[in-house]
């Protein structure tokens, strides 16, 4: 009994050591990319830029070019034969007013030949359907021409369990990703069925995500990148 309890306090302590390093990895991954803006773009480059909320920051992964937004520019350049330049506008924590606020505007500084967008998981916590509707009409409204546009991913981890909502955001996730259908629908943008993909490739098998059981893990990440991909290349 004493060993097990030995064993148990020291993988607590390893999974609360992990958690702590992932929320430390937020800021860093920011100053990453806010790095990557600022470096000259090698000649010849492909303009990526990225908007979204912390799954396009890469939180979860082990490195910040580890999550989708940096193995797609990495498929990218290896596709076209060309460096890319990735311009990362996203934001942890962003809901969707804050990229139509703060993202969007940035845009008239660059030439994107690629832009991508993931957002909406943040206004599940405290859903509301007529708010999100119009929200996300008007950030469709705006988007350039062929922007890959994802809808919300599966919340099957820790959100299906008892005390975690017990499903409740998925349900939520239906409903907005419906409207991410209706709002992208006969216009020139590109859906990405992220939802789809993960739901089937990540599920609920932990290995798949982040110690919070929420964010991907490089792995995760893969069935994300593997859902841009395609749709990119379908376009």
């Amino acid at each position: 009994m004493k060993v097990f309890l030995i064993i148990l306090a020291i993988a607590c302590g390893l999974y609360i050591a992990s958690l702590i390093y992932l929320l430390a990895t937020v800021g860093s991954f920011t100053s990453y990319w806010e790095d990557q803006i600022g470096k000259p773009a090698p000649k010849d480059a492909l303009v990526y830029i990225a908007l979204g909320d912390s799954a396009a920051q890469g939180v979860g992964a082990y490195t910040a070019s580890g999550g989708y937004v940096g193995q797609f520019a990495k498929r990218l350049a290896a596709q076209q034969n060309r460096p890319v330049q990735v311009i990362n506008l996203s934001k942890s924590g962003a809901k969707i007013n804050d990229v139509i606020k703060d993202q969007l505007p940035q845009l008239k500084d660059y030439r994107p030949d690629v832009i991508t967008l993931d957002i909406g998981g943040n206004d599940i916590a405290v859903f509301d359907a007529i708010k999100f509707k119009a929200e996300f009409s008007d950030l469709a409204a705006r988007l350039p021409a062929g922007t890959l546009v994802a809808d919300v991913p599966y919340f099957g981890g820790r959100t299906q369990l008892p005390f975690f909502g017990s499903g409740r955001a998925e349900r939520s996730v239906l409903i907005a990703n419906k409207i991410i259908a209706d709002a992208t629908k006969g216009r020139s943008l590109v859906a990405v069925p992220v939802h789809d993909v993960t739901k089937d490739r990540n599920g609920r098998r932990i290995w798949n995500y982040a110690p919070d059981y929420f964010h991907p893990s490089n792995l995760g990440y893969k069935a994300w990148t593997d859902a841009f991909w395609d749709s990119y290349n379908k376009k």
